[in-house]
């Protein structure tokens, strides 16, 4: 292979143009082609960039432009039927979230990649906030067991009046919650051994949810998330005689035993200039391309927190 890596982006929607502006700051990478059905926002997005070619199928994109991996931001209910033939070439691929639409569809999908033999990664981008990735250097990885606690907050309301399909909204937990409850899968060790889950409180169509999750290795999380109402989303995690809090997600502060003042964390300019977490997830998915070690996570990978999401909502 080429050291230009050739990257086709499928979608040309706001997800789309914030995957091209990160790839568009890389080194020897190029965007090569636009796959959309939606041909004028495509051509303003080709014309933006300085994207040469557009198409309305994968297949005439990677048969012309040869390129070595594809960014798939598609609509959630759209991107079965994308990476049935996406999978058909042998190239590398990084797929927004979530994988599918609640765990059934999750798990075809695992199974096709799986089948096929292909490389398919997730964009997550919070596993690659400034925030998260200080907080995965400095923990101690064979260290006392972790207490993680999750704070999230979902509209169900707002995303009907956003025009957001039906079938989308009854799964919101799977198209949105990801963002937090993967958080709980990347910094809990081991695998779930207990998921206790209630509803605490309702009122009309706002309600809260708590679960308490256990893992085999000793690390524990709680998680709670109130719907229709506000509630900002946080994240904490203590270990030993350290705590450290991400209020909001692209934020840190630790705290010590001993002292009441929380010191802040230096983030620096990445997550400024670019969506949070964006830039590096497309360095990370680069590294895959190029067959060296990369953070940004597989389908299967990914599995495991869509299994957390059902375990914790199943029966609620």
């Amino acid at each position: 292979m080429n050291d230009n890596v050739r990257i086709a982006l499928v979608g040309s929607g706001y997800m789309a143009e914030e995957h091209i502006k990160a790839i568009h700051s890389l080194d020897d990478v190029e965007v090569v082609s636009i796959i959309s059905r939606n041909t004028d926002s495509a051509r303003v997005l080709a014309r933006r960039y300085g994207i040469q070619q557009i198409f309305n199928s994968l297949t005439k994109s990677h048969d012309e432009c040869h390129a070595d991996g594809a960014v798939i931001a598609v609509p959630e209910l759209a991107l079965p039927v994308v990476l049935e033939e996406a999978t058909r070439f042998p190239w590398q691929l990084l797929v927004e979230k979530p994988i599918g639409i609640d765990l059934a569809v999750a798990t075809r999908l695992d199974e096709l990649v799986t089948k096929r033999g292909r490389g398919v990664f997730v964009a997550l981008n919070r596993r690659h906030f400034a925030s998260t990735r200080l907080v995965l250097e400095n923990l101690d990885a064979n260290g006392p067991s972790r207490f993680v606690q999750v704070l999230d907050q979902e509209n169900e309301l707002a995303a009907r009046e956003f025009g957001q399909p039906e079938e989308v909204i009854r799964n919101w937990m799977f198209a949105n919650s990801i963002h937090l409850i993967d958080l709980i899968m990347l910094f809990c060790r081991g695998e779930v051994s207990k998921i206790t889950s209630n509803l605490i409180w309702q009122v009309g169509e706002s309600k809260a949810i708590n679960a308490d999750i256990a893992f085999d290795s000793g690390d524990c999380a709680t998680y709670q998330a109130v719907w229709n109402v506000p509630g900002p989303w946080s994240f904490s995690l203590t270990q030993g005689n350290r705590r450290w809090e991400m209020k909001p997600l692209e934020t840190l502060v630790r705290l010590e035993n001993g002292s009441r003042t929380p010191i802040v964390s230096d983030l620096g300019q990445i997550d400024l200039d670019f969506k949070p977490g964006v830039l590096i997830q497309a360095e990370q998915f680069i590294n895959v391309i190029r067959g060296v070690h990369s953070t940004v996570p597989s389908v299967h990978d990914v599995l495991r927190s869509m299994n957390l999401i059902d375990g914790i909502y199943r029966d609620i």
